[in-house]
């Protein structure tokens, strides 16, 4: 009778597939492209910032013998950058302005992690001994962050006033996307001029590294241990509180949205059933009148709710499917960088259950009202 029933009105059944295919997509979508947009966030600090892993001093100033601390690691299987960085602090100073700003000493030099942000000019390069890369907040007029920038363009000459040297630079080109990224915020010269300027050679603030797998960060960093690795190593979720606000932040929008999903969808098969279960009351009674239990009445319409429901999740998972090959083959273009949306087997797993679940619940109710009834009450029902 459930299957007569989808079958037998088949422009009406075609309309509540859709209807629930489109309540499991906003159940899905939405996290996989919050997830795809803190991604993007979080890839701007991994990138520019703390690594997938981070070696940086135990109690000390820097890491000595950063060199060979380096080749150490571009050993390793599954490494995909390593980056020597000098921190300095110290004073910018244009026409009149002054700024102080961290100063990082790279030998990443053509990295697409920097080279893909550039705003302007071109990045560094070796030998390139006074040329300096500003992040955009530092280059621009206008206040940032809470500080005025030094309103200053590629091909213009900088001094940079640090404890123990004044040097002048070029500026070559500026970096950075608008977000939260320490990037902006920052200037870059080569490893070579940053070890000059602190009077040290082969030494390092830290040793940021890339992987190619994100996820095995904590496997690499207890394989670094094992090494017996000098220095304090972490992953990047352990070095950045900012990173771990954003990805806390947008678990909250998450779960948030998922439950106002979950409502919808629930309310969405409940009305559907609800109506058609309004409409065969009669039959239902007569059903009953032949000697059939109230719990086959109940069956009835709670296969009838799980049919529509197992159709409505296996088309919502096609359109997701499809939706996410296109955003990852064309990802949206956006300020803060390339969107695409995270699919997860977890979250088609997890979601299409609770399609289900809200199925079950929204078929059960009104056939529990429709079973209870008296039989000649429900036969006479108009």
């Amino acid at each position: 009778m459930a299957r007569r029933d989808i079958v037998d009105d088949l422009k009406i059944s075609a309309i509540v597939i859709a209807m629930l295919a489109f309540s499991f997509l906003n159940l899905t979508f939405f996290p996989a492209f919050i997830d795809g947009l803190s991604e993007t966030f979080t890839a701007s600090s991994i990138e520019t910032q703390t690594g997938d892993v981070s070696i940086q001093p135990d109690d000390s100033e820097y890491l000595k013998n950063a060199g060979g601390l380096e080749e150490k690691v571009e050993r390793l299987p599954g490494v995909r950058e390593v980056e020597k960085r000098i921190s300095i602090t110290g004073q910018l100073q244009y026409k009149g302005e002054t700024r102080t700003v961290e100063i990082i000493g790279t030998d990443s030099y053509g990295d697409e992690a920097y080279t893909s942000r550039m705003r302007e000019g071109e990045f560094l390069r070796r030998n390139m001994e006074d040329s300096m890369v500003l992040g955009n907040s530092v280059a621009d007029e206008e206040e940032s962050f809470g500080e005025e920038g030094l309103g200053i363009d590629p091909g213009r000459t900088l001094t940079f006033a640090g404890e123990n040297r004044t040097m002048d630079f070029s500026v070559i080109g500026t970096v950075g996307r608008p977000g939260p990224s320490s990037l902006t915020r920052q200037a870059l010269i080569s490893y070579e001029t940053a070890e000059d300027l602190v009077g040290r050679e082969n030494v390092a603030s830290s040793i940021k590294i890339l992987i190619d797998e994100k996820e095995n960060a904590d496997d690499f960093k207890q394989e670094l241990q094992e090494l017996n690795t000098r220095g304090d190593i972490k992953t990047w979720d352990e070095r950045s509180d900012m990173t771990e606000a954003i990805d806390s932040t947008f678990a909250i929008v998450i779960a948030i949205i998922s439950i106002v999903g979950i409502v919808i969808a629930i309310t969405s098969i409940g009305v559907v059933i609800f109506i058609n279960t309004s409409k065969r009351t009669r039959e239902m009674g007569i059903v009953r009148s032949i000697g059939s239990q109230k719990s086959a009445v109940r069956r009835i319409f709670v296969l009838e709710a799980l049919l529509f429901g197992v159709l409505g999740v296996a088309l919502g998972n096609l359109i997701l499917l499809s939706i996410h090959t296109v955003l990852n083959a064309s990802p949206i273009v956006s300020p803060i960088g390339p969107i695409s949306t995270v699919v997860t087997q977890d979250l088609l797993i997890t979601r299409s259950a609770w399609m289900m679940a809200a199925a079950l619940i929204a078929g059960y109710l009104p056939a529990y009202l429709v079973s209870n009834r008296g039989i000649v009450e429900t036969i006479e029902a108009r």
